[in-house]
Parts: structure tokens; C-alpha cells; sequence
């Protein structure tokens, strides 16, 4: 029975990774480049920014990274048949 639920919650998570996984790395792709885009301008050519937007930018790429990376997570763990090794490029 346990087997079952996880399969019922599995394979429809490892159907939708790719996208979701695509959309993700998009995210952290942009908002690292806008962050540290921002930090040049703001610590370079001294802009009138607020000091902590940058920084904000980029903690939200790391937070996009972490989804993506516990998504890969709950995924291995609820491989239905944990003998079979699980390959998440």
C-alpha cells in the first residue's frame, strides 16, 4: 500500500520535473544576473540604489536554486522502488 501512494505521488512529480526544473534554472539564471548586475552598478558607478536590492535579487536565486534543489530531493525519496538507482541529471 505504501508502494502505491508513493507511486501515486512519484510519477506524476517526475512528469512535470522537466518543466518545473526548466523554469527554475530560467529564474536563477535572471535573477543572478540582474543581482549582480545591479551590484555593479550600485557599488561601481555609485547609482541611487538602495543598498540591499541587490542582495535581495540574489537571495531569491538562491532560493529558487533550493526549490529546485529539495523538488530533486523529495523525488529520491519517494522512489517507489528504492533498489533502482535514480538518475536526476
Amino acid at each position: 500500500m505504501v508502494t502505491f501512494l508513493k507511486s501515486m505521488l512519484f510519477f506524476p512529480l517526475l512528469f512535470l520535473r522537466g518543466i518545473l526544473q526548466w523554469v527554475l534554472r530560467l529564474l536563477v539564471g535572471l535573477s543572478f544576473l540582474g543581482g549582480i548586475g545591479m551590484l555593479i552598478a550600485f557599488y561601481g558607478f555609485d547609482a541611487n540604489l538602495q543598498w540591499y536590492i541587490p542582495w535581495i535579487i540574489l537571495g531569491w536565486s538562491f532560493a529558487f536554486f533550493l526549490v529546485s534543489w529539495f523538488y530533486d530531493i523529495i523525488l529520491l525519496k519517494l522512489n517507489p522502488h528504492p533498489d533502482t538507482v535514480l538518475f536526476l541529471d
